[in-house]
């Protein structure tokens, strides 16, 4: 692509030497600028990416210029786990940095870089910064060149590390020192159409342009509980399923999303849901994409369906709308309608939006609501804060570390082997970790029962009034429970899938009475439905059949070390696949945890490693141990075959930080 000329100004600057900070819209050719930039700079060139996928993206590009022995691009935790120690998440950053500064280690292996180039760097923490510094890689070590874009920032939220627009604003305070920075700002999209940049420009208040034909903004309203009708179509008429990206503000209790995918699964269509399928690009191939906003950042595809509902973010409401190169299709609710959206809509002239005419009423009509609240993201909350589950929540940084103790040495269960879980199934690659985890834990339980709660629970699912949740589970109530205005089971699980389920289950039940030896399938068949239930169908429908995967040799070792690590009986006082609980604040706390006994809780992983788990699992066997009397949990790694003991000193500190 041919740069304009405020890239090619900003490229020319850098090659003389100077800090440059760069303001660039979506679609204005950030990637096609930090390439450009590199031909023109001295070399070598080291790229910061802010994720896996970016990072991936940009390697393309740098291979399709020939570049690979001169440019090099890592995230912020590769290069650390390069230069210090590994750096699975912020934390492993934070104490790598640590060291450095206390002298405790040295850095190795520092690329060599004459230019360095950060990419999103209206996310980029202050950690960062600090990472970068201690190897002398950023300004003014060595000129320095950011680029991104402010109404991009969507990281924001985290109170331990905090993305600051500051990198990208306020460069000169941002990396500690008085260099000067020349600043240039990109507003021309080479992106989006001449419609999507009007809409975005008039609902967000933006200097977004583009000169692209294309076509008008497609606007729906309708039943979200009903989004097939209401989209099938779209998914229907593009040449290739990898070519649509449906885009939302949840993925988590979303209802209306978990239905639409079910059904375009039960049609056929293979899906792949950003977060819970892989991310191996291959993984993605010929797939319907889903994503939020938040995970789609620096995305772009042919067809995007953005699904908005009343209230949204409004950073991350600007991404998803911005996402799409040829056609943007905007879903509402017909009961809640965006006012913000309505209003910006219909301000625009007939040959940027089009709707039928049930829709344009709705879209009029709303349009005169109060747009300011549209972004009011407390407006939104609702709901019986008595009960609150815990099974995704992020401690702060401290909680492991200064409230924890933990084995220094592993139990091992097993040698060390790595496998690739991958698996070609009807020509679409699939991840099987998760159901070979969530497999193995199905078998140790029913060895030690003779029964699967989570497979009861689909079976005769428990069904209660919302106000009664709290109360029941206080109670001690183990089983997963619905609303009793929640619809019938195939809705909850379609019901060939169901009919497989019950047929495995009946047959491992069968089986045990006779004492026959048990097949594997079944209990894959079992741990899909598990998984599906209640949630996305694709993620069992599209690993079928189970006979593809689930003999194979690291499946049946994960068996073996999920029967010998956890406990090998089910009693009054261990069992599996429990809820976890604690009162705290006049809130019923809880968490679902993989089994406990006398000695503690059990967690099961995949393919952690065992001198630095992630934060996020250390956090969740915190909460665990914390929950439990002997304050203790044991974590478990069914692919690698190691167990770490985690034991919390004071209980009460760890749940006083669940705000």
């Amino acid at each position: 692509m041919k740069l304009t000329s405020e890239q090619e100004q900003a490229a020319r600057l850098f090659q003389k030497g100077g800090n440059v900070s760069v303001q660039a819209i979506p679609g204005a050719g950030k990637t096609a600028l930090l390439i450009r930039t590199c031909l023109l700079a001295p070399k070598p060139c080291v790229i910061l990416a802010y994720n896996v996928q970016l990072a991936s993206d940009i390697k393309r590009a740098i291979a399709d210029a020939d570049m690979q022995t001169d440019v090099s691009c890592y995230t912020f935790h590769s290069l650390c786990t390069r230069t210090l120690t590994p750096a699975r998440d912020d934390i492993g950053i934070l104490q790598a940095v640590q060291a450095v500064r206390s002298g405790i280690i040295q850095p190795k292996d520092i690329p060599e870089a004459r230019r360095v180039l950060i990419d999103e760097s209206q996310d980029v923490r202050e950690l960062y910064i600090q990472l970068l510094d201690a190897l002398g890689l950023c300004a003014p070590h060595v000129p320095t060149m950011v680029v991104g874009d402010r109404m991009q920032l969507i990281y924001d939220f985290d109170p331990d590390f905090p993305a600051t627009e500051d990198t990208l604003l306020n460069p000169e305070r941002a990396f500690y020192g008085d260099e000067s920075w020349e600043k240039i700002v990109l507003s021309q999209s080479h992106r989006l159409t001449s419609p999507m940049a009007a809409l975005a420009r008039v609902t967000f208040g933006t200097n977004i342009h583009s000169s692209r034909d294309g076509h008008p903004v497609e606007i729906r309203v309708g039943n979200v509980f009903k989004l097939y009708e209401l989209i099938h179509d779209i998914t229907e008429e593009e040449n290739s399923q990898s070519n649509v990206m449906i885009l939302v503000d949840k993925k988590k209790s979303n209802r209306p999303l978990c239905l639409l995918l079910n059904e375009l699964s039960k049609h056929g269509r293979k899906v792949h849901v950003h977060g819970i399928d892989s991310e191996d690009p291959s993984a993605k191939d010929g797939k319907l994409r889903c994503s939020t906003w938040w995970a789609a950042k620096g995305m772009q595809t042919h067809t995007v369906i953005c699904i908005v509902p009343r209230f949204t973010p409004h950073n991350p409401l600007y991404v998803g709308l911005t996402r799409a190169y040829n056609r943007l299709i905007v879903v509402m609710d017909e009961k809640e309608l965006h006012y913000k959206l309505c209003e910006a809509i219909m301000q625009l002239p007939s040959h940027m939006v089009s709707m039928n005419e049930k829709s344009r009423r709705m879209v009029s009509s709303s349009a005169l609501g109060d747009p300011e609240d549209s972004f009011d993201e407390e407006l939104k909350s609702k709901g019986d804060m008595r009960l609150r589950p815990l099974d995704n929540w992020r401690a702060p940084r401290n909680v492991v570390n200064q409230f924890t103790t933990h084995d220094v040495s592993p139990e091992t269960y097993s040698e060390t082997f790595e496998y690739d879980t991958g698996v070609v199934i009807s020509g679409g690659l699939e991840d099987t970790s998760h159901a070979t985890l969530r497999l193995a834990l199905v078998a140790a339980e029913f060895e030690a029962s003779g029964r699967v709660r989570g497979m009861e629970d689909i079976i005769h699912p428990v069904k209660l009034d919302p106000n009664a949740y709290a109360t029941v589970v206080q109670c001690g109530l183990a089983s997963r429970y619905i609303s009793r205005n929640r619809p019938a089971n195939d809705v909850l699980l379609s019901k060939d899938l169901m009919s497989l389920a019950t047929a495995s289950y009946a047959r491992l039940k069968l089986r045990r009475e006779q004492e026959h030896v048990q097949d594997t399938a079944d209990f894959a068949i079992v741990a899909l439905a598990i998984i599906a239930w209640d949630s996305y169908d694709h993620v069992m429908r599209q690993l079928l059949p189970v006979s593809e995967w689930c003999r194979k040799e690291h499946v049946l070792r994960a068996i073996e070390i999920a029967r010998g690590a956890f406990p090998k009986q089910c009693t009054i006082t261990q069992d599996y696949d429990v809820r976890s609980r604690v009162c705290h604040r006049d809130t019923l706390l809880m968490v679902r945890t993989h089994a406990v006994d006398n000695n503690g809780s059990y967690v099961a992983v995949w393919g952690e490693d065992f001198e630095s788990p992630s934060h996020e699992t250390m956090t969740q066997c915190a909460l665990k141990a914390a929950m439990h009397k002997n304050r203790t949990c044991l974590l478990v790694d069914l692919l690698r075959g190691w167990a770490k003991r985690i034991v919390v000193e004071n209980p009460s500190q760890i749940v006083s930080m669940v705000e």
